[in-house]
């Protein structure tokens, strides 16, 4: 398992190499620029709410990031030791005319213990999910065409809350902090 795992996170690397690729042009002005400014950085799991509890690390743990409008996610559930999961996932997000779309085109899930394990590819939804995007002070809260998830983002952190999160469709919020990525704010307090 250890070796599928490093495996599939070198490729995930490999794909979504941020350093040597020329930036997609960013959004020119107004909420676009804005919501894409905001969104910028690498985001660490807090908590993991099922619907029945509320999961912290070590049990749960995992990296989000928004780089250059390339998205990656990488999520390890060890909630049962004997069925950890861990998701590795890559793709995009743009934001125009008011909305924010993403997909992960690549995602593969590694279930099992150290005896034994499966990987599967696919990830939580198919195809590109689409969000309308507001501002509330400083807040951005993006909300997808059925209502079912909302992304709350702020300077700190993200707040994800999904009604039909996975292959289950069952509840799931997420908290991120924030812990990398260049915040307007931040440059102000210089």
């Amino acid at each position: 398992m250890k070796f599928i795992l490093a495996t599939a996170l070198l490729i995930a690397t490999g794909q979504t190499s941020f350093s040597n690729e020329s930036d997609p042009e960013k959004p020119a002005e107004g909420i676009d620029r804005q919501a894409f400014e905001l969104m910028i950085g690498m985001y660490e799991t807090v908590s993991w709410n099922d619907g029945t509890q509320v999961h912290t690390p070590p049990a749960i743990s995992g990296r989000w990031s928004f780089i250059n409008g390339k998205t990656m996610a990488i999520i390890h559930n060890r909630i049962d030791p004997k069925n950890v999961i861990t998701s590795v996932g890559w793709g995009y997000g743009i934001f125009d005319d008011g909305k924010f779309k993403y997909a992960y085109p690549e995602w593969v899930t590694v279930k099992g213990d150290e005896s034994k394990s499966s990987v599967k590819a696919g990830g939580p939804f198919e195809g590109e999910r689409e969000y309308s995007v507001r501002f509330e002070g400083e807040r951005m809260v993006m909300t997808s065409k059925s209502g079912k998830q909302v992304w709350e983002v702020s300077p700190d952190g993200i707040r994800y809350t999904d009604q039909e999160w996975g292959v289950n469709k069952v509840y799931a919020q997420r908290i991120w902090k924030r812990v990398s990525g260049k915040v307007e704010s931040e440059d102000n307090d210089k």
